[in-house]
């Protein structure tokens, strides 16, 4: 009887961390995409002032939670990540309008992508 307790509680445990994980990259994701938008517009208007300043503070927010994310997911995703941010800072700085749109687009699906992909589920356990 002991056994199948132990066996339960390590099963709890485990969907408990994955939901804990899900969610934890989830939210971060919004919080580092959230201005996503307002980036894409002052790229669009060429306001590249404006495009740098929102896309460092996004940055920013990804360098204080990439060290939690080095837990979770695939070293490769990140390292993605950061090239993307580099990638699109050299294009904006540059004031390449369809470079920078199109590495922003990329850079949102990647974040985008993580959560999803890390979720706990069946495809994803089999």
């Amino acid at each position: 009887m002991k056994l199948y307790g132990t066996l339960i509680f390590l099963v709890v445990l485990i969907v408990a961390f994955g939901i804990f994980t899900s969610n934890f990259l989830t939210e971060t994701t919004k919080d580092i995409t959230s201005n996503f938008d307002n980036v894409y517009t002052a790229i669009n208007n060429e306001n590249w002032k404006l495009a740098q300043q929102q896309i460092a503070h996004s940055e920013k927010l990804w360098n204080k939670h990439k060290k939690w994310w080095t837990v979770f997911i695939d070293h490769q995703e990140i390292d993605n990540i950061d090239m993307s941010f580099v990638r699109i800072g050299e294009y904006i700085k540059y004031h390449n309008k369809a470079l920078s749109s199109g590495e922003l687009v990329v850079l949102k699906q990647s974040f985008e992508h993580i959560p999803e992909k890390e979720v706990v589920n069946l495809k994803n356990i089999l």
